[in-house]
């Protein structure tokens, strides 16, 4: 999948940050960054160490690059703040794309290929909480609101702003799709039925963005109808345009058709910066054992490699496809879906260990990776 970029990359050499980060998850960056040295592309990479390094130095040089590739952290609160923020990265795109030899639940994944993309700013990112006593004055405004008797409130904000931002950005990725053969379709998912002025503003910027663009189709859907439709209708979806926290949930959901959180990868995009990482966790059960599968952070790296302009190094600007890879080194091995995927290190009832027996190591999976394509140009 080529990603819409608005920075347009022109330093000579690019800078890329990598952050392996923490667990078995810093493991998957290394064995990837061993793919990268291999295509001798001119980009100039910089390895930053949390257990050395300061989050100041760490802000530092990631605002020397153009872009950071990252693995995972328990407590990488500040930095990940930093990186969506601080440097304004709103748009959070998440392919779901299945491929061959991927294990889904579903009967027949087969074609099963749209993107979320996720507004990354706002809505109830970051928390905004507190006492329910701190809005009696509001509740004095709002006659209709029920009467509030203690507990606590999140609050949920929906600008015009970052709404327009995020739209245009999937309005542009619609576009660019619908050259590649899909159906040029953004489906906005809200819950205006019940939010009809925070969700009922994101329905009408959207759309008035969408406007824009005659080529694009567009549609509106209820957030919990189009989970519904996710699941059981996914080939009818191609770009999916959500607030905060719908596409945080909705795009977990997602990576669970095509296989696992461990198969899929991440990129978040601003105007001028964008970082790229796994979307699973930092697996510590199974740090140092050499078994995490670095199928996401490989497909991380090929999207960061896009961004910065190496589409044609890397291979075909297109969907995202490592069928090659699969369809021959997954015969010998059981770097299946399962391994780190269904299984992130958030959940505390994960069972990857188990998941993850195979011949294949995470290095050697990454040196087979390289013998069968000659490099990434498979991930593109």
């Amino acid at each position: 999948m080529k990603l819409v970029n608005h920075s347009a990359v022109k330093v000579d050499p690019p800078k890329l940050c990598v952050l392996p980060g923490e667990g078995a998850a810093a493991e998957a960056v290394l064995s990837s960054m061993k793919v990268l040295e291999t295509l001798d592309l001119p980009i100039e990479t910089d390895l930053l160490d949390v257990k050395t390094m300061s989050n100041e130095e760490m802000y530092r040089r990631m605002d020397n690059s153009q872009a950071t590739l990252f693995g995972a952290m328990a407590n990488g609160v500040n930095l990940l703040g930093y990186l969506r923020w601080t440097r304004g990265t709103y748009a959070n795109i998440r392919p779901a794309k299945y491929r061959r030899n991927f294990h889904s639940p579903l009967k027949d994944p087969d074609g099963i290929d749209f993107v979320i993309v996720r507004e990354n700013l706002e809505d109830l990112y970051p928390p905004r909480e507190g006492n329910v006593s701190e809005l009696e004055v509001l509740a004095k405004l709002h006659q209709e609101w029920d009467p509030l008797d203690g507990g606590i409130y999140a609050l949920k904000v929906i600008s015009e702003k970052n709404t327009r931002n995020v739209a245009r950005y999937a309005a542009e990725l619609a576009m660019q799709r619908r050259e590649e053969g899909f159906k040029g379709l953004v489906t906005i998912g809200v819950k205006d039925n019940v939010l009809r002025r925070c969700d009922g503003l994101f329905r009408d910027v959207a759309m008035e963005v969408l406007k824009e663009y005659p080529d694009v189709k567009v549609e509106t859907c209820i957030v919990d109808a189009l989970f519904h439709r996710m699941v059981t209708n996914p080939r009818s979806l191609d770009v999916v345009l959500l607030p905060n926290l719908y596409g945080d949930i909705l795009a977990d959901g997602a990576s669970g058709l095509i296989g696992g959180l461990g198969v899929a990868p991440s990129a978040c995009i601003g105007d001028h910066y964008a970082y790229f990482e796994p979307v699973h966790g930092t697996a510590p059960d199974i740090e140092g054992k050499g078994i995490i599968n670095p199928t996401a952070t490989l497909l991380a790296l090929s999207m960061a490699l896009d961004y910065l302009g190496f589409s044609e190094a890397a291979g075909k600007p297109t969907s995202i496809s490592l069928n090659p890879i699969f369809t021959r080194s997954l015969k010998n091995s059981t770097f299946c879906s399962r391994l780190i995927g269904m299984t992130s290190a958030w959940f505390p009832s994960r069972r990857s260990t188990e998941h993850q027996t195979g011949a294949l190591s995470t290095y050697s999976f990454s040196a087979h990776f390289m013998h069968l394509t000659g490099g990434i140009k498979y991930c593109l």
